[in-house]
């Protein structure tokens, strides 16, 4: 009987705790109330919820608060006032699970002064664009699927690098538009770049990142060599002809093709010419006993590190 009496005075004692304690990780937290928030954002570490799809302006102002970095990707949606509560945060934020933006959410958003990450934006008018590109912190678009020349004009005013991995394709209109822009420009997202995309790329664009590319011609890495010598990161090219390699060796800027395991004794030859620095650390020892000392003539070729062994 003394038992049963403990247990059942004790159940209510354990509840009470629990609903008052906040989780460590706080990436499981599926609700939030204001009290709850206000006790997260007293914590000196960033915050990240990645299950929780819903915010109320007043959460929000009290997550406003918190003096680090917020990751809220788990929400799908973004209201015009919880954009306007979570001004008071003027850290890093990332809304990765925001799909488009509502009306005035873009214009709310430009005036932070820090970092924004919205990687879950599938696409964008060209004035929420030119809203997000025009603000002094850095904004990460990685979710456009595509962009129209309007766009990307309106992007080319980013003055910070501008993240567009999830295109899978851009248009020579869309590169020229994107001329302007003045920073690195990721498009590791297209794994085929046409012939006139990829001769704007080189003339207009200071810098670009294209490490998707999985086929290359001739033609395209002569046109990505014509203006300002782009490095191309092509790890993801599995195998090379000698037309292909001749055309890399006459490229005057850095080449990276650390995705190649085995190549020909005449496509090392022709790699052999490059002089701007080149790198082959996927190499095996499956390759033909002459390609490695043919690679090794050219010091300015990185071979991998089992070659020091022999």
């Amino acid at each position: 009987m003394r038992l049963m009496v403990w247990m059942i005075a004790f159940i209510p004692a354990v509840a009470v705790v629990s609903a008052q304690e906040v989780p460590e990780q706080t990436d499981n937290i599926t609700t939030l109330n204001v009290q709850k928030a206000q006790e997260l954002a007293a914590r000196e570490t960033f915050l990240s919820f990645d299950t929780l799809k819903e915010l109320t302006s007043e959460v929000a102002a009290a997550l406003a608060t918190h003096e680090g970095v917020l990751l809220l990707n788990g929400l799908e949606e973004l209201s015009l006032e919880v954009a306007e509560a979570l001004s008071g945060n003027t850290r890093p934020i990332y809304l990765n699970g925001i799909r488009s933006l509502r009306p005035g959410v873009a214009k709310e958003l430009a005036n932070r002064p820090s970092w924004i990450n919205l990687d879950g934006v599938r696409q964008i008018k060209p004035q929420d664009a030119l809203l997000l590109a025009k603000r002094p912190g850095g904004v990460s678009l990685a979710g456009l699927r595509a962009i129209n020349p309007e766009v990307a004009a309106a992007l080319a005013w980013h003055p910070h690098e501008l993240h567009l991995g999830g295109l899978v394709d851009l248009s020579p209109e869309a590169a020229l538009a994107l001329g302007g822009h003045n920073h690195w420009l990721f498009l590791d997202g297209i794994s085929e770049l046409q012939l006139q995309t990829a001769a704007v790329l080189s003339l207009r664009i200071r810098r670009v990142r294209l490490t998707n590319l999985t086929d290359v011609t001739p033609e395209v890495v002569a046109a990505l060599g014509r203006g300002n010598n782009v490095p191309l990161s092509l790890d993801r090219v599995g195998t090379l002809t000698v037309p292909v390699a001749m055309a890399l060796a006459r490229h005057q800027g850095e080449v990276s093709l650390n995705g190649l395991k085995i190549i020909a004794p005449d496509v090392a030859a022709a790699l052999t010419q490059h002089r701007a620095g080149l790198s082959l650390r996927g190499l095996t020892k499956d390759n033909h006993p002459r390609v490695i000392p043919i690679l090794a003539e050219n010091e300015n070729i990185v071979l991998p590190e089992w070659v020091s062994e022999l």
